[in-house]
């Protein structure tokens, strides 16, 4: 029998990741990764947030009640038990989005070893990696060289700038490009594609001649696909 746990560990996310303990605190402090705690039997103070026509914000409270459940600390809190390595926490988020006062408002001592991450917020912290991972694959993704479908490519600059050129048209909605306009935003001063691109053979690869429109050039699909991968 497989018991799922609720939460794990943010040692076990840390191990996980490689995550050093800079990062860990760069995450939490950007909101990007939340940190929980469980409570076991503990004793609180109830109460939810409601708002007024004034657009003020105010507790309103619930009562008492003993409680087992994993919490949401706030960032500040987050960031302080991960900055210190353990501090005293006065209050929680419920799963309900009720907040709890603990320690009947003295607090409760947490150290690092209690920080816990539940399954949504690892979800999330997985889409700010993949997005950090994205962005810094897109900064190095000059056109220069790269390799697509098994072959190597290098340009020169004034190539690469062609190419830079209709990616960015591509996003800007506009899939089709006169070569001139190209070979302009390349600053080349050749009047046809063929000449910027000589002794480079594979830029056939990569740009191709629009059927039924002479005269103007579209991204290879699967290049084009490419590109966008590595610049979300």
């Amino acid at each position: 029998m497989v018991i799922e746990r609720d939460c794990l560990e943010l040692g076990e996310v840390a191990t996980e990741w490689e995550l050093t303990d800079p990062v860990i605190r760069q995450l939490v402090g950007k909101g990007q990764l939340r940190l929980s705690v469980r409570l076991v039997t503990q004793r609180v103070e109830l109460s939810y947030w409601e708002t007024a026509e004034d657009g003020q914000s105010f507790r309103v409270p619930l009562g008492n009640d003993v409680i087992s459940t994993v919490a949401d600390l706030s960032t500040r809190d987050a960031y302080a038990l991960v900055r210190n390595g353990e501090g005293v926490i006065y209050g929680v988020e419920l799963p309900d989005q009720s907040f709890a006062e603990l320690g009947n408002g003295e607090g409760l001592h947490f150290s690092f070893l209690d920080a816990l991450v539940r399954p949504e917020n690892i979800k999330k912290l997985q889409s700010h990696i993949a997005e950090a991972a994205a962005q810094k694959d897109a900064l190095a993704f000059d056109f220069r060289r790269f390799a697509f479908k098994g072959e190597r490519y290098a340009f020169t600059f004034q190539q690469a700038q062609a190419l830079r050129h209709m990616y960015d048209t591509r996003q800007a909605g506009v899939l089709e490009v006169h070569h001139l306009d190209i070979l302009e935003a390349a600053g080349s001063v050749s009047q046809r594609l063929g000449s910027l691109f000589s002794r480079r053979p594979g830029w056939k690869n990569l740009l191709q001649p629009v059927v039924g429109h002479r005269g103007y050039y579209a991204l290879e699909p699967e290049f084009a696909a490419m590109l966008g991968r590595v610049s979300r």
